[in-house]
């Protein structure tokens, strides 16, 4: 059964490729543009929290060829040691950007761990 999370290819790239692709065709002032801005300032105050311990995808219309979309859908994926530790700033992070942002954030084990192959509903938040 697939994870609903890893439900449609992905396919890796940079965030200067997102950019490129889905935000600078755009003018300024564009909702793309203003939405981009927030995902950068969320993942610096991110990486300020947690470091370099996680990973993310985008989804949803952000990533389509809809012209308007409402937000960024990303999926955010902490490493499970920094997870618990950080879990109550990083809601207050996320909290701060939802009108722009929708985050799910979820505890991430590295392969060989007991937990690499499942997650709890605990686990998401």
């Amino acid at each position: 059964m697939a994870h609903p999370l890893v439900h449609k290819p992905q396919v890796e790239s940079d965030l200067q490729d997102v950019e490129k692709v889905f935000v600078s065709p755009y003018p300024e002032g564009h909702k793309r543009r203003l939405l981009w801005g927030k995902y950068m300032s969320f993942l610096a105050d991110v990486q300020y929290l947690v470091g370099a311990g996680y990973f993310h995808l985008i989804d949803g219309s952000f990533i389509s060829k809809k012209d308007e979309p409402g937000d960024i859908d990303i999926a955010l994926f902490i490493d499970h040691q920094v997870f618990d530790t950080n879990i109550s700033a990083l809601k207050q992070v996320a909290k701060s950007f939802e009108k722009y942002l929708d985050v799910v954030m979820i505890k991430a084990y590295p392969t060989g761990h007991k937990l690499y192959e499942s997650f709890t509903k605990n686990d998401v938040r």
